[in-house]
């Protein structure tokens, strides 16, 4: 049994519940149990500042930020393992589902299972979408969720 925690500002109109389901379910896919997983959503400013702080040589605000620093948490009997933190900025989401011309679900969906595989500690060493193996990996999650279509969420 996986804990996800999802953390927005207070007027942010994100459906958690949907969120918690496909994280679950990327989760499930890739064999994860026992993971506590926190992901945060900020606005683009506080992405920018967050980037610009964190990553060498970046300006700007990215889509998803990934903090690989695992330790382990007891919750009662059970131990669970917490992999590092997810950061998501849904504006930058929504833009670039605009620019590669899918729906800002299914980008979403991309980003949540970008962000899980490098806690996994996969890394990437391009962006090509047809020849690197976890962005392979990665597209053929999205395509797993949304086999039969995805209904537009509403954020």
């Amino acid at each position: 049994m996986n804990k996800i925690e999802i953390i927005t500002g207070s007027d942010d109109p994100l459906p958690k519940g949907k969120v918690k389901k496909v994280v679950k379910k990327i989760l499930s896919l890739l064999g994860v149990n026992r993971w506590w997983l926190t992901i945060s959503f900020v606005d683009k400013e506080q992405m920018k500042a967050l980037n610009e702080n964190f990553k060498k040589g970046a300006s700007g605000a990215t889509d998803v930020l990934t903090f690989c620093d695992p330790v382990t948490l007891k919750s009662g009997l059970i131990s669970y393992n917490v992999p590092g933190d997810s950061i998501i900025s849904l504006s930058v989401v929504k833009a670039n589902a605009s620019e590669v011309g899918c729906s800002k679900t299914i980008e979403l969906i991309r980003v949540l299972t970008h962000s899980i595989l490098h806690l996994l500690g996969l890394t990437h060493n391009s962006y090509d979408f047809s020849s690197d193996p976890m962005l392979v990996r990665q597209e053929e999650i999205v395509k797993e969720i949304t086999k039969g279509g995805v209904k537009e969420w509403d954020f």
